[in-house]
Formats: structure tokens, C-alpha cells, sequence
């Protein structure tokens, strides 16, 4: 009998529990409702069903849906805690070139303006000056008149030698005559035909030629030598006063190359003077005009190389044994919130600002493209930025997204752990390392356990009305 009134029961309990609509039924993440088992009460759409566990959280397909949960993983990690300072951008001081005159003149053309970019040698202006005109002048004079002396030079060298060449002609020829009136005299004395007197005699005639033709080839060498000699010295001077012009033109700016190949018909002889870049890079200001009298005084031009750029960070006295040269850091821009850039300390600084007691800390960044802004070039000078300092790293068994911790309001802190089908169980959780990105479990989770890291709240919300009771239906 108990157990026929048992069985009728069960089945009351079967018909009645549809009818009133109890939250109990099926609800997954997948939103299977293929049971046909739910209630279609809009009244009761997106009520919690019944739990009878403790910080468990089922919630229907259109809550999960709404909710836009999303998990992440419990797995190892690596998690860094920073420091976070305030900087600036400057441009690199080794890429900054100031164009300036060395000789003074009129602006007569200007080729290059503002924001555009020049490669070495590249013409930026050009002016006249009375100066340069005078100095090429003077130059070319200077190595005129080593032209000169060099011809003079090699003229008297082949004059000479012919002198010599002729001197030594004739007196050989001397010489000959006077050996063979010897060499008779000899022949006539053996055969006792001529007396002693004029063998002596051609003796005396024969030495005498071979001394005379040394003196005189002597004196024609010496007289050579003198005249060479004064010659070379005059040539020295020459070309000591061409080499000194030619530095007055290289000092006022003129290349090298150009120097060397100086003719008369440069527009150098007429004082035209070009400006050309010194080096690669941007045009960031210009300062003259056309018709403007410039001197050395005068900064013409401005050009960057931007292609590298440097970010100053502040750090304050109390945070300096935070930091150390080779410190990975990372860069995020005022102007590209949704890009950040990575680079190390280059430098750190050797003199604290006596005003806000901070010390300049050097991040060294290429200056390449990025999505937020297409022009090129796109970290500029002046621009501020937060950078974020590595001061230490720590290899963690378990790390999720600071996100998902829910934070109590007593010491304890939890998170939710899915463990269904849009089913979430409330776990308190035991904290280590935090960052401001991950944070270290160090228990109350598994590795390959999935937490929620995107509508916290709305599972925080939803179990306190489970606990409250709102979510019953009855």
C-alpha cells in the first residue's frame, strides 16, 4: 500500500513540476533544447534555475548569451611585476644635423621644404657670395702658378741635360786629340826618331784635357743644381699657397671632389654656393628665405633622422633601485592607446632634475609604421607615454587573468570555475603574485581547469540571487 501511494506521488510530482514553470530543467551552454522540456513563460525566461549546491550557477542559453562569458585555461605562466613611470619622447641627438654657412651670402634658391626627406648630398639651397668667389679666385691662381713652376721646373731639368750632353761631347773630343798626339809622340820616341820635349809635351796636353773636362762638368753640374735648386724651393712655395687656398675651400664648405675638379667655368668662380645634406633624414624646420643674407650665424636648416627616436622616462628618487641598464620595458603612447612598444634602458642618467627630483631613463625604439596611424614616422618628439619597467619575473604553477578574480568583501577572494554546461561553481581561491594582468593561484584551482574572465559580474549577480532565493521559481 506505501508503496502504491509512493509511486502516485512521483507521478503527481512529474505533472505538477512543468505547470509551474521550475527552473530545474535542461540548460547548457550549448543551448540544447532539444528535450522540449522548458518553460516558454516569458515571465520566467531568464530566470536562474534551482540549485541545491552551494555557489553553483546554471543559467539558461539566453543568459549565457547575454552574459558574452568568456573562459580562459589554468596553466602555468610567467608573471612580471612592473613600475610604471610617466616620459616623453626626443628626438635621437646624435641624428640631429644643423646646416649652417661658413661663408656668408644671398639666398638665391631654396630646394627642399619642410617634412620632406633628403638623402646624402642632396641639394637643399643655394646662395652667392662675393667670399667664395674671391676664395675660388684665389685658388685657382694658386694652382696656376704651380702648373707653372712645374713646367719650368721640368724644362730646365731637360736643358740642363742637354748642356751636359753636349759638354761631355766635346770635351771627349778634346780628349781624343790630345791621346792620340800622345800616342804618336810615343811611337815617334821609340823609334829614336823625336826627342823626350814633345812627348813630355803631349803628356802635359792630354792630362790637361781630361782635368778640364771634369772642371767644366763640374761647373755645369753645380751651375744645374742651383738653379734646380731654386727652382724646386720656388715650387714648394707655390704649391704650399695652392694647398692653402684649397683648404679655404674646403673650410667653407665646398666638397672635396668638387675641389679637385675645379675649372674656370664653375659656377664656383662666380661665387654660387650649393647647400647640400650632410646626412639622411627629415626636414623639421627651415629658416631662410629667398633674397635672406645668411652668415654662419644663420641656422638654415634642421633635418632628423627618425628612424630611431628615444623615450625619456622619469623615475623619482624612491624607485631608482628599481631599475638598471639592459631593463626590459614597454612603451604605450598617449597618442596609440591600442599599441604598445617594446625596448630596453639604453641609459640612465647621470643627474636628477632638481625640480621634480626625477632621473631621465633612456628606452632606445625604432620608429617604424604601425596600424592606428599610417604616416611615416609615426612616434614624433614631444609625444607622451607611459612606460612600464620589468622589475622582476616569476615562473608560476598556476596563473589566470586578474579579471577573473572576484574580489570579497571580507579577506577572501574567488573565482568561477565551469563545471557544465553553462554550469559555474563559486571557488575561493588562495592569491600570490599579483600584476596588473595575471595573477599566481597558489590553491583552489587545477591546471586545465576553465575560469570566466568576461561576465564576472553577471555570475556574481546571478548566485546572489540564488542565495537570496530570487531565482526559484515555484
Amino acid at each position: 500500500m506505501q508503496s502504491k501511494l509512493r509511486n502516485a506521488f512521483v507521478l503527481i510530482l512529474l505533472f505538477w513540476a512543468p505547470a509551474c514553470g521550475d527552473s530545474k530543467h535542461s540548460a547548457d551552454v550549448h543551448g540544447d533544447e532539444a528535450d522540449g522540456q522548458h518553460s516558454a513563460d516569458p515571465q520566467h525566461a531568464g530566470d536562474l534555475t534551482h540549485s541545491e549546491e552551494e555557489g553553483h550557477v546554471e543559467l539558461t542559453p539566453t543568459q549565457a548569451e547575454s552574459a558574452a562569458i568568456r573562459l580562459e585555461i589554468v596553466a602555468p605562466g610567467t608573471l612580471s611585476t612592473t613600475l610604471s613611470v610617466p616620459a616623453v619622447v626626443q628626438a635621437e641627438v646624435d641624428a640631429i644635423t644643423h646646416i649652417n654657412v661658413v661663408v656668408p651670402g644671398v639666398v638665391t634658391a631654396i630646394h627642399k621644404h619642410l617634412g620632406e626627406e633628403v638623402a646624402i648630398g642632396e641639394l637643399l639651397a643655394s646662395i652667392d657670395s662675393v667670399d667664395l668667389g674671391r676664395a675660388v679666385a684665389v685658388f685657382l691662381e694658386a694652382r696656376a702658378m704651380t702648373a707653372a713652376g712645374e713646367l719650368v721646373l721640368k724644362r730646365e731639368r731637360e736643358l740642363f741635360r742637354g748642356r751636359l750632353t753636349t759638354a761631355e761631347r766635346v770635351l771627349d773630343g778634346l780628349i781624343k786629340v790630345n791621346e792620340e798626339i800622345l800616342t804618336r809622340e810615343q811611337e815617334l820616341r821609340s823609334q829614336a826618331v823625336s826627342t823626350i820635349r814633345p812627348l813630355l809635351e803631349a803628356e802635359k796636353n792630354f792630362k790637361q784635357a781630361q782635368l778640364e773636362k771634369d772642371r767644366q762638368l763640374t761647373d755645369l753640374l753645380a751651375d744645374r743644381d742651383a738653379r734646380l735648386l731654386k727652382l724646386e724651393v720656388d715650387l714648394i712655395e707655390r704649391r704650399i699657397d695652392e694647398q692653402a687656398s684649397r683648404n679655404q675651400l674646403l673650410a667653407l664648405g665646398i666638397p672635396r671632389e668638387e675641389v679637385d675638379r675645379l675649372a674656370d667655368d664653375s659656377e664656383l668662380v662666380n661665387g654660387t654656393y650649393s647647400i647640400r645634406a650632410t646626412r639622411p633624414g627629415i626636414v623639421t624646420s627651415r629658416h631662410i628665405t629667398i633674397g635672406e643674407y645668411v652668415d654662419s650665424a644663420t641656422d638654415l636648416f634642421q633635418i632628423r633622422d627618425l628612424s630611431r627616436v628615444w623615450v625619456i622616462a622619469s623615475v623619482f628618487e624612491s624607485q631608482l633601485t628599481s631599475v638598471f641598464t639592459g631593463q626590459e620595458a614597454r612603451v604605450q603612447f598617449d597618442s596609440f592607446p591600442d599599441t604598445s612598444f617594446g625596448g630596453e634602458i639604453t641609459l640612465i642618467g647621470y643627474e636628477l632634475d632638481p625640480d621634480s627630483r626625477a632621473l631621465g631613463v633612456r628606452i632606445e625604439l625604432e620608429n617604424a609604421g604601425i596600424p592606428e596611424w599610417q604616416e611615416e614616422y609615426p612616434i614624433r618628439p614631444g609625444m607622451f607615454a607611459t612606460v612600464e619597467l620589468v622589475v622582476e619575473r616569476k615562473e608560476a604553477e598556476m596563473v589566470i587573468p586578474e579579471s577573473a578574480i572576484v574580489h570579497g568583501d571580507g579577506s577572501e577572494d574567488s573565482v568561477f570555475v565551469r563545471v557544465g554546461p553553462n554550469e559555474f561553481e563559486s571557488r575561493v581561491v588562495e592569491v600570490g603574485l599579483s600584476t596588473n594582468q595575471s595573477v599566481e593561484i597558489l590553491n583552489g584551482l587545477k591546471i586545465g581547469e576553465e575560469v570566466a574572465v568576461t561576465g564576472v559580474f553577471m555570475l556574481k549577480s546571478a548566485l546572489r540571487q540564488e542565495e537570496l532565493g530570487e531565482g526559484h521559481s515555484h
